[in-house]
């Protein structure tokens, strides 16, 4: 995986990179528990960014933070699934609130995280 990610956007840089990942991580975290995304995702992060010849530690930023954005489903965290049905909540109102609001995280975490954390 980490070979098709280099090809695909390597070429654009690790800036281009790295949100790649949080997008790959935030979106598998909705449908599996947070734990398993990060532990998934982070060895193929490290590969990644020892492929390319720079700092592991923004990549492991970005799977650790994406990891707990699960704002978009109710099966993304155990506490949306406790208020989904005493709340009276739909699927699509998880999407309508948490899909907004996983991508300005996604946006924000693209452009900080490389300054906290260069490459």
């Amino acid at each position: 995986m980490a070979d098709y990610l280099i090809y695909g956007v390597g070429d654009y840089g690790p800036h281009a990179l790295l949100s790649v990942f949080f997008f790959i991580t935030f979106m598998a975290t909705n449908f599996m528990s947070n734990n398993a995304t990060a532990a998934l995702l982070a060895p193929i992060a490290i590969v990644t960014a020892e492929e390319m010849g720079v700092s592991v530690r923004p990549f492991l930023m970005a799977v650790a933070y994406a990891a707990s954005l699960s704002f978009m489903t109710p099966m993304g965290y155990q506490t949306n699934t406790m208020i989904y049905g005493p709340g009276n909540y739909r699927f699509a109102d998880y999407l309508k609130v948490g899909t907004p609001l996983n991508i300005l995280l996604w946006i924000v975490a693209s452009i900080i995280i490389p300054f906290f954390f260069p490459f």
